[in-house]
C-alpha cells in the first residue's frame, strides 16, 4: 500500500469525461468530418446573420446572384450544382419574397436573367458584410477555437486535391511486398547495423548498408517517379530478434500522405494475443490498414498455432489480407547460427491450415517458397483464397514450374512483388521482362491481380 507524503491529500483520479464518444473509423472519414465542418459553418453563419431571416442555402443564392447581376438561372443552378427544377422552386420563393427579381434575355427570350430587388439589395449586402465580418473573427482566431474536425476535414480535401485516391489506370504495376525498414524513431538497437549489413550482403544490395534504408516518404518518392504502386509494411518481431519495430501508426499515417502511390499493411505479433487482436482491429477502422504482414521466422511462430486465431478472427471480419512469408529468408543468411532464425516455420503447408479454418480471409503466401516451392502451388492451387506473390528472388532464378503455373494454373493469383529495399523494381522488372512468361499473363501479374486482389 502506498501511503500519501505528509501534509498532502491524496488525489482522486481525473473524472472521465462522460460526453466522450470513440468514433472508430469515422474520425478519419472524409463524409463525417465534412458534416461535423458543415454544422459548424451554418452555426456560425446563422449567428453572423441575426436578424435577416434568410436561410444558408437562399443566402448562396442570393450572394452569388448580387454578385452577378443578371446571371441566367439556368447557368446558376449549373454553378451551385442545384438540379434545374429545384432552383426553379428557390428562385420562384425568392421572388415572392421580394428579393430576386426574375427578367427575360434580351439575346434569348427562353432565358431568365436574376437580379437582386432594389428594395432588398442593400439587406443582402449588409447579411453579406456581417458573415465576411464573422469569417475574418473566426480567422484571427477571436470568436472561438478551431474545429478540429473542420481542420481534419480541410487537411484531408487538400491531399485529395494533391494527390488523392490512387489512379490506378496510370500505374504501370503494383508491388505487393516492400518493407519500411528505417525505425521512425530514436536510434537503431543493438545488432540492427550487423543484421541490415547481412541482408545486404546476402542480395547484393547496398540498401541495407548503414545511412542506406530509404525512409517511408523516400520510398514513396521512388515509386511515384516510377508510376508503381506499392504496398508497404513494418514486421513486428521485436520479442525474436529485439528490434523495436516500426511503428504501424506511422507507416500507416505516411501511407495516406502518400495514398496515390501507397497502400498500407501492418504487422503485430500473434503472441500478443487480443491485444494484438484489438490493436489490429484500431487499426483497421481507424488508421485505414489494408492487411497485415506475418514472418513466422522472424516471429517464431507456427502459422497454424491457434495462439494467432484471435488475430486471423478480426483480419478476416474486416476482409483485410494476411500475407505470410514462407521459404527460406534472407534475414540472418551467412550469420552465426542464423541469428537465431528458424526455417521450418516458414513452410507454406502449415499456411494450408488457416486457409482451411478461415476460407475467406484473403492470403498471400510470400516468394517463391525455396525448398517448398511445391508445397506452396499445391496450397494455392486448392485453396482459392490463396495467391502467390514473386517477390525476395530475381526472376531469373524462378524454377520452371513456378512459371509454369504462372501461365496456367494460377495465372489470376499471381503477384507481381519486389521485396524493396533489398530488391529494386527496376531490378525485378527487367528480369521479369527476360523469362517465358506469356505476353497476355504479364499485365495479371504486374497489376490485375493485385487490383482485383485489393479491390482497387
Amino acid at each position: 500500500m502506498v501511503l500519501p507524503a505528509p501534509g498532502r491529500e491524496p488525489q482522486a483520479p481525473p473524472a472521465a469525461d462522460p460526453t466522450a464518444l470513440a468514433l472508430g473509423a469515422l474520425e478519419h472519414s472524409l463524409g463525417f468530418l465534412l458534416r461535423i465542418a458543415q454544422l459548424q459553418a451554418f452555426e456560425r453563419f446563422y449567428a453572423a446573420v441575426t436578424g435577416h431571416d434568410l436561410r444558408a442555402g437562399a443566402f448562396t443564392i442570393l450572394w452569388v446572384i448580387g454578385l452577378n447581376p443578371g446571371v441566367r438561372q439556368g447557368v446558376l443552378a449549373e454553378r451551385l450544382m442545384i438540379k434545374r427544377a429545384h432552383m426553379a422552386k428557390l428562385i420562384r420563393a425568392l421572388e415572392l419574397a421580394g428579393l430576386v427579381a426574375r427578367t427575360p434575355s434580351r439575346e434569348d427570350r427562353r432565358a431568365v436573367e436574376l437580379r437582386l430587388t432594389s428594395g432588398r439589395a442593400p439587406a443582402c449586402r449588409a447579411a453579406r458584410r456581417g458573415l465576411l465580418r464573422a469569417r475574418q473573427r473566426t480567422a484571427a482566431g477571436t470568436q472561438r477555437r478551431r474545429d478540429p474536425h473542420a481542420d481534419r476535414a480541410v487537411a484531408k480535401v487538400d491531399r485529395n486535391r494533391r494527390g488523392g485516391a490512387m489512379n490506378v489506370d496510370d500505374l504501370i504495376a503494383i508491388d505487393v511486398h516492400t518493407h519500411a525498414e528505417e525505425p521512425c524513431k530514436g536510434p537503431r538497437d543493438d545488432g540492427y547495423h550487423e543484421f541490415q549489413a547481412g541482408m545486404a550482403r546476402y542480395f547484393r544490395n547496398p540498401a541495407g548498408a548503414q545511412g542506406m534504408l530509404p525512409t517511408v516518404e523516400q520510398t514513396a518518392a521512388y515509386y511515384r517517379e516510377r508510376r508503381i504502386g506499392c504496398v508497404i509494411f513494418p514486421v513486428d518481431a521485436e520479442r525474436e530478434t529485439g528490434f523495436r519495430r516500426y511503428s504501424n501508426e506511422e507507416v500507416a499515417r505516411i501511407a495516406a500522405e502518400n495514398a496515390d502511390i501507397m497502400i498500407p499493411f501492418a504487422s503485430i505479433d500473434p503472441a500478443k494475443g487480443r491485444a494484438g487482436a484489438r490493436e489490429a482491429r484500431r487499426l483497421i477502422e481507424s488508421f485505414g490498414v489494408r492487411g497485415f504482414k506475418f514472418h513466422p521466422t522472424m516471429q517464431g511462430f507456427w502459422p497454424n498455432d491457434r495462439m494467432a486465431w484471435p488475430l486471423y478472427e478480426v483480419i478476416a471480419e474486416a476482409g483485410a489480407i494476411a500475407l505470410f512469408h514462407t521459404g527460406q529468408t534472407g534475414v540472418g543468411a551467412g550469420m552465426r547460427g542464423g541469428m537465431g532464425m528458424r526455417l521450418k516455420y516458414s513452410n507454406p503447408m502449415a499456411i494450408d491450415d488457416v486457409a482451411v479454418d478461415f476460407p475467406d480471409m484473403k492470403i498471400i503466401l510470400a516468394h517463391p517458397s525455396f525448398p517448398w516451392q511445391e508445397e506452396a502451388l499445391s496450397v494455392a492451387t486448392h485453396k482459392p483464397n490463396v495467391w502467390i506473390d514473386l517477390s525476395g528472388w530475381s526472376p531469373k532464378y524462378f524454377p520452371p514450374i513456378l512459371i509454369q503455373y504462372c501461365n496456367t494454373i494460377l495465372k489470376h493469383r499471381m503477384l507481381f512483388g519486389s521485396d524493396w529495399p533489398a530488391i529494386t523494381p527496376d531490378r525485378w522488372l527487367a528480369d521479369f521482362a527476360k523469362i517465358g512468361i506469356r505476353d497476355e499473363v504479364r499485365p495479371l501479374i504486374l497489376k490485375e491481380n493485385a487490383r482485383a486482389l485489393l479491390g482497387l
